[in-house]
């Protein structure tokens, strides 16, 4: 059964976003918590069916809000390392790969 894991920096990121969302509209942040564990469930799934960045790294957009899961596959593990906004700083989350 494949799990995943997430880099406690993504893990600030998303609960940033979750807070952005929510002070803006009352359910918002939870409609962003939701999305993010569509992306998770779709990963388990399959995770190879998102695209391809470089190597084994990895990139699965949400569907609703400009975010992407920036992850790599362990064995049965899904590592996501990132949860970027899309309009920010690319790359910015490159030297947490593997740390």
């Amino acid at each position: 059964m494949r799990t995943y894991e997430l880099d406690r920096l993504a893990k600030r990121e998303l609960r940033e976003a979750i807070r952005f969302y929510e002070d803006r509209a009352s359910g918002l942040g939870r409609s962003v918590a939701a999305e993010f564990q569509v992306a998770v469930a779709f990963l388990l799934e399959r995770p190879l069916a998102a695209a391809t960045l470089r190597g084994q790294l990895r990139a699965k957009p949400l569907r609703r809000f400009l975010y992407t899961l920036i992850y790599t596959l362990d064995g049965d593990v899904v590592r996501i390392w990132a949860f970027m906004h899309q309009s920010r700083r690319p790359g910015y989350w490159s030297d947490r790969i593997g740390s």
